[in-house]
């Protein structure tokens, strides 16, 4: 389910590329090894969020972010990152590893946030560079439809098939929904693509 709605929100239109690098991408194959996410990108999202009158989850918007991408935010030492003021307002963030509610955003670690892998090779075309998006959106950024009949709801149900031996050590599981996801308003989300200096490649 978690890959299913990360395609639905990975196929979104609002797309920036990040700034840490020496030069400034602009497209997903001109993403650079040394294009790290940096704080100012975050801030430019939230801009944008706001100019568009996007309404928040009480008050702070939500970011999905890879490790990977995490690691890179998190090191950066300028006076204006993440780093500084957590050192002196909320030291919990840097002995907890996390990034917490930044710049009105609050950052959730995910292994799930969508990669491109070797999408890059940092001028113009595919190469050995992985690209992470980072997603950050407001309410109203997905739609959830689903059917209520035959026993389905918002959530799958789980089916189990024929026990295949007389122990019963061998029975299949699965599940079943009928729902999807979608992009309810583009102007809701936003996503910023980035490579990472830990990534496998």
């Amino acid at each position: 389910m978690d890959q299913v709605v990360r395609d639905v929100l990975a196929a979104g239109t609002n797309v920036v590329y990040a700034t840490g690098g020496s030069t400034t991408p602009t497209s997903r194959e001109s993403v650079s090894a040394d294009d790290v996410l940096a704080a100012d990108d975050v801030r430019k999202v939230v801009a944008q969020l706001r100019g568009a009158n996007v309404a928040t989850f009480n008050g702070s918007y939500i970011g999905f972010i890879h490790p990977d991408v995490s690691y890179d935010f998190r090191s950066a030492t300028d006076a204006a990152a993440w780093r500084t003021p957590a050192n002196y307002v909320n030291p919990e963030g840097i002995y907890n590893g996390e990034i917490g509610l930044f710049e009105s955003v609050r950052f959730i670690e995910t292994p799930r946030a969508k990669k491109f892998a070797d999408a890059s090779n940092g001028t113009s075309t595919t190469g050995t560079i992985d690209v992470y998006c980072t997603h950050i959106m407001g309410r109203q950024a997905l739609a959830k439809a689903f059917s209520a009949q035959d026993g389905n709801g918002a959530v799958p149900k789980i089916v189990r098939g024929n026990v295949t031996d007389i122990l019963m050590r061998l029975q299949p599981l699965g599940w079943y929904w009928l729902g999807g996801y979608g992009r309810f308003r583009e102007a809701s989300l936003r996503r910023i693509e980035s490579a990472s200096s830990i990534g496998s490649n």
